[in-house]
């Protein structure tokens, strides 16, 4: 039996292929797996070499290695490359045998006297470069990781081990598959909006960053596909320059709606209630043509229901500041510096408190943080004052069982605010439907409960009328 044979698959044709004879192959410990380098020291450029062995010289022979079945071939400068690349892309059977991962093979090689040996091979996954090259592209866009991750050392290496056959590519490389991906995107994107049938809503919104402190403007579209299932994309991203005045806001929103095609196939555009905005909107019902739109535009400027709610909360936290005061105080002080956090948790562990959870000091511009942070104050009601106790250079007044009561019934009361503005804010399910139902729910509750908390201020109340009155006909027959 020739072994040399056994190298070609039954349903090939056999080809000259110069391989060398098994029993001059040098040990695995005199083989340099190191980069491939031509006669003149120029580094080889066929497509073969991420698949064989830097070549090696032995008894006056060039030899390259598979890296996938270990199988030996001449690699001499005159002997070109055309039966490697052959081997690795159609005749190698580590990489094209279809066998289950575990599956073993027979691996035939010829003993010092003229017998074969044989020995047991275990298969390895067979990969595609092109799938997992797109898997690992969407892994980095998902989990929004460095690009840099793909030329970490220890990252390499472990990708490696996993299976040597893939090719790691660079992040330049990555980074013009990711533009790559988003150009094929958007253009699905566009293709799947021109062919759905219903109209579609839109939100906007800005976001200014915090270290860049440069503003974007984020588009998103809603709308009820052909087989009636809610979707929400995301459009655009768009760096919106300074001043963010009415004219350069309404040209970045018009932009995007005219590179979509979908200027006549809006419903309604869904923006923060502000004057700004107010403004903007105005701009763009003069650009549409008004018969595209549903009753001429009458419902094409949309307040947030979420955003209204924030104010209406905001509004009436101006007017009860002193109840929660005293406690802000209390947790800014002990959240000052690291030996304050310390000497704080040192009181809970000897008070055993069993809350997990830290506290957390509020930020003015958002209600909600308010919220949390007297939700995470309650479990230390008691450590406040033996804090003080024992840490002479505390100087603020505690919270007096009055403000803990007054807390309480503001706490209460955010709730109902706090899960309807989490209800409002999906995007799942559709929540034009629930928004009059939920707010008639919390003025009832509020009735007999906030408004004693306010003292009855007739300028919150102004306000809740007024806001309510800015949510739009829309909502409140849907």
């Amino acid at each position: 039996m020739d072994p040399k044979g056994l190298n070609q698959p039954p349903d090939i044709p056999e080809m000259p292929i110069p391989v060398v004879d098994l029993d001059d192959i040098p040990e695995d410990d005199d083989v340099d797996n190191g980069v491939a380098v031509g006669r003149r020291g120029r580094k080889r450029t066929s497509d073969c070499w991420d698949y064989f062995d830097k070549p090696v010289l032995h008894k006056g022979k060039q030899m390259a290695r598979c890296k996938s079945c270990k199988i030996w071939y001449t690699a001499a400068s005159g002997s070109g490359t055309s039966h490697l690349n052959d081997h690795w892309r159609q005749r190698c059977t580590k990489r094209h045998c279809n066998l289950e991962v575990g599956q073993q093979t027979l691996q035939f090689k010829s003993g010092g006297n003229g017998e074969t040996k044989t020995a047991s091979v275990t298969a390895s996954k067979i990969i595609k470069q092109d799938v997992a090259r797109a898997k690992l592209l969407k892994m980095i866009i998902v989990h929004e990781y460095p690009l840099s991750v793909v030329d970490h050392v220890c990252f390499r290496d472990f990708v490696q081990y996993l299976n040597p056959d893939f090719k790691i590519i660079s992040r330049n490389t990555l980074r013009a598959d990711i533009m790559k991906t988003y150009t094929s995107e958007k253009l699905g994107l566009k293709k799947f909006l021109e062919d759905c049938s219903s109209r579609v809503s839109i939100t906007t919104d800005m976001w200014t960053t915090s270290n860049q402190k440069k503003s974007y403007m984020a588009v998103m579209t809603h709308f009820i596909d052909d087989e009636w299932k809610l979707r929400s994309r995301i459009l655009r991203f768009a760096y919106v320059p300074c001043p963010h005045t009415k004219e350069v806001l309404a040209k970045v929103l018009l932009d995007t709606l005219f590179e979509y095609g979908l200027e006549t196939k809006i419903s309604s555009v869904v923006v923060d209630n502000c004057t700004t905005n107010d403004a903007m909107m105005e701009i763009l019902g003069r650009k549409f043509d008004s018969t595209s739109l549903i009753l001429g535009g009458d419902f094409l400027h949309m307040r947030c229901s979420a955003h209204i709610l924030n104010l209406i909360v905001k509004d009436g936290l101006e007017v009860i500041d002193g109840a929660t005061k005293v406690i802000r105080d209390n947790i800014a002080f002990w959240l000052a510096t690291p030996k304050r956090i310390e000497a704080f948790n040192d009181s809970a562990r000897a008070l055993k408190v069993p809350s997990t959870k830290s506290l957390s000091l509020d930020c003015k511009t958002r209600w909600n943080s308010t919220y949390l942070m007297l939700q995470s104050a309650f479990p230390y009601k008691d450590v406040f004052s033996r804090a003080k106790k024992y840490n002479t250079t505390v100087k603020i007044a505690l919270p007096e069982p009055k403000h803990w009561e007054m807390a309480a019934k503001i706490c209460e009361k955010l709730e109902l605010f706090f899960k309807a503005t989490t209800l409002f804010s999906g995007k799942n399910y559709p929540t034009s439907n629930l928004f009059f139902s939920e707010v008639c729910d919390i003025k009832l509750a509020l009735v007999n409960g906030w408004i004693l908390i306010l003292g009855k201020s007739e300028r919150w109340l102004r306000k809740w009328t007024r806001n309510l009155i800015n949510i739009g006909l829309p909502l409140m027959v849907c």
